[in-house]
Order: structure tokens, then C-alpha cells, then sequence
């Protein structure tokens, strides 16, 4: 064959699978393949933006994650807010006395957003509140915009908190990409939407789901709202997902000592992902997945039981987990507190990575 005809053969194959490929597209996500980096910056009321502009850290940061419920011991609607939102949003306006510490270019304006909410009990108390199954099932199958003066107490209750959620989202929107993660770390049983009955589960997420994002009457419309599914390690990692048209990324909320061996790290991992544990084969989930909690163990040998520090922990174990261990992540979130990149050993590891 001549190097023409093998050029013309060449030409014309390429045109064929570029004409397959865009019949047949891909699901695109807000995160690429790549594995972003982030942080979270506290609860609302509470945060902590320094690390935006300490070196080592400035300029990599990807993705920024807050709570909008400020812990300040209100168990109805109160407890949430968005008093960060601004301070979060203008990351890239120069903080003088925190540029006092920092040599580098002014910050980027971070464009991708983790919101989380621990949502206090509808029944009562905070998110680790106790709501009996009975409520939980009349909770799980009520439409939040049909909610009304004659609906149950604690629906009226539910709908309030969700409805100031939603203006904090809203207020938050538009500045970037934001990634909503409610209900999270359902597969463990110390929040009270954890545990539950599943297709209770599924269509409590579905119910909030279309509140916030429907344009029908009753609803928020915030349609640009992106959603992650965040269960725990451990088992049953994948057994409450919503279904595809819910959830637009998964992850998994990874506290270990040894995250390159951990067992819990690596079932939940493929189960969220596909791939192989103990002798069973998960299908995954078709989903761009990630860590958007991860740190080390809690009562571990480095982290106590009431997340304070014991010994430094080495963040070169997850930045060489995640790369060798976890290849399909595509983001994670280092947490706050004692578990922060700064106040233990290697965290810029984390952050000078190329995946």
C-alpha cells in the first residue's frame, strides 16, 4: 500500500469513529478527568478561608465545601444560613491581613462549589436526631411543595428547613458550579435519614431533588443545581443511590489511617466505581466519582473520637492512595479541624500532584 492510500485509509477510519463517538456521547460532568482538589472551610458562621492564600496551597485549590447549617444549637429552620456565602464567593478579592502570610499572585476565584447541610431532625434535634419510621415514611413520600398549614407538624417543620436551604443555594448560585450534597453518609446509621428503609430513601432525595431544581409551581427552579450522592465506606455504599437523573456525581466519605489498604475504603470504592472486592463484582455507577470528605481515621491513631488531634497525620498516604489505589477518583476534599492539610505533615503533597 502506498503511503497515499494508507493516508486516505487512515482519514477515512477517523471520520468514521469520530461519527460513532458523537452519536453516541459520553456523560459530561463539571469535573474533568483530572482529580481536583479541595477543601472544606468549615460550617457557615465559621469558616476559615486562610488557606486560600497560604503558600503551597494558593492557586490549587479547585473546589471549596461549607456547611449551611451553623451549629448554633437550633433545631429548626434557624440553624441555617448563608453569611459565608459572600466571603466564599469573593476569594479572589485580596485579604490584607491574611496576604500578610502569603508571597504568591492574589488567589483565583475557586468556580466549583460543594455544599453540604446537616439538616436538623424534622422530629426533633439536630441532624443526629431520632425520627421514628413511621415518620420517616410519611416524610419520604410527601411532596415538599404541596406541604401546607394542615400537613403535620414536622412537615411544615421539613419544608421550612429545605425552603431556607434553597435560598441559601440560590443566594450561593451562579458564580460558578454547585454541587448540593444532602442526606450523606446514608449507609451509617448516626443521621436520622440513615439506615432507613431504601426506597424510602431514594424517594425522599427524588422529593427534594424536584423541589429545588422543577420549574413547576411550588418549586425553586435553581435548575443549574447539581447534586452528589456521598455515601460512607463500607457496605452498601451504591444500595441508596436515587437513580441517574438525581445525581450528577458520587463519592464517598473516606476517613482511614491506611487508605491504600483499607477494606472499607475499597469495597465502598468499587462498588461506587465497578470493580472487583472479596470476590464479588459490582457494577458501579456511571457517575464521575470522588472523596468530598476524606482525611484520617476518626478514633484512630491520629484522630480521637471527638475529632482532635493525637498525633500529625501524613497526607502522602492518600495523595499515593488516591493516585496508585483509587485511579477513578476525580476530585476529593480534605476536612477541616484537626484533619486539616496545614496542621498535619505533607498536605501540599495533595495539592502538587499531577493525576
Amino acid at each position: 500500500m502506498t503511503v497515499k492510500n494508507f493516508k486516505k485509509l487512515f482519514l477515512s477510519i477517523f471520520a468514521v469513529l469520530y461519527i460513532i463517538s458523537a452519536a453516541n456521547p459520553t456523560k459530561v460532568s463539571a469535573f474533568s478527568s483530572t482529580c481536583k482538589t479541595g477543601v472544606f472551610l468549615g460550617w457557615d458562621r465559621n469558616i476559615d478561608t486562610s488557606i486560600a492564600y497560604t503558600n503551597g496551597y494558593a492557586n490549587r485549590l479547585d473546589i471549596v465545601s461549607y456547611d449551611l447549617c451553623n451549629w448554633n444549637g437550633n433545631n429548626d429552620s434557624s440553624s441555617i444560613s448563608w453569611d459565608s456565602a459572600s466571603t466564599i464567593r469573593d476569594l479572589e478579592k485580596p485579604n490584607p491581613s491574611l496576604l500578610k502570610q502569603y508571597t504568591g499572585p492574589y488567589p483565583h476565584l475557586i468556580k466549583t462549589a460543594i455544599i453540604s447541610a446537616h439538616m436538623p431532625c424534622p422530629t426533633g434535634g439536630t441532624s443526629n436526631g431520632y425520627i421514628s419510621d413511621q415518620d420517616f415514611a410519611t416524610l419520604s413520600s410527601a411532596k415538599i411543595q404541596n406541604i401546607n398549614s394542615s400537613s403535620p407538624a414536622f412537615l411544615q417543620k421539613y419544608k421550612a428547613i429545605v425552603s431556607k436551604i434553597a435560598d441559601g443555594l440560590e443566594y450561593y448560585g451562579h458564580t460558578g458550579t454547585i454541587y448540593f450534597r444532602p442526606f450523606h453518609e446514608v449507609n451509617g446509621n448516626w443521621f436520622w435519614w440513615g439506615d432507613k428503609d431504601v426506597n424510602q430513601y431514594k424517594q425522599l432525595w427524588i422529593n427534594l431533588h424536584d423541589y429545588l431544581v422543577s420549574t413547576d409551581s411550588g418549586c425553586r427552579g435553581l435548575t443549574w443545581l447539581k447534586f452528589c450522592y456521598a455515601p460512607n465506606s463500607g457496605k452498601n455504599a451504591a444500595l441508596y443511590y436515587p437513580g441517574d437523573d438525581y445525581v450528577d456525581t458520587v463519592g464517598m466519605d473516606a476517613y482511614s489511617d491506611t487508605p491504600a489498604t483499607d477494606s472499607y475504603v475499597k469495597r465502598a470504592y468499587a462498588e461506587l466505581t465497578g470493580g472487583t472486592y472479596n470476590g464479588i463484582t459490582y457494577p458501579g455507577i456511571n457517575k464521575p466519582f470522588g472523596f468530598p470528605e476524606l482525611g484520617p481515621n476518626v478514633g484512630g491513631q491520629y484522630i480521637d473520637n471527638r475529632n482532635h488531634s493525637i498525633q500529625k497525620f501524613d497526607y502522602q498516604r492518600w495523595a499515593d492512595a488516591i493516585k496508585l489505589n483509587y485511579p477513578k477518583a476525580s476530585y476529593f476534599v480534605i476536612w477541616n479541624g484537626d484533619y486539616e492539610p496545614r496542621k498535619n505533615i505533607n498536605g501540599p503533597s495533595m495539592f502538587n500532584m499531577s493525576y
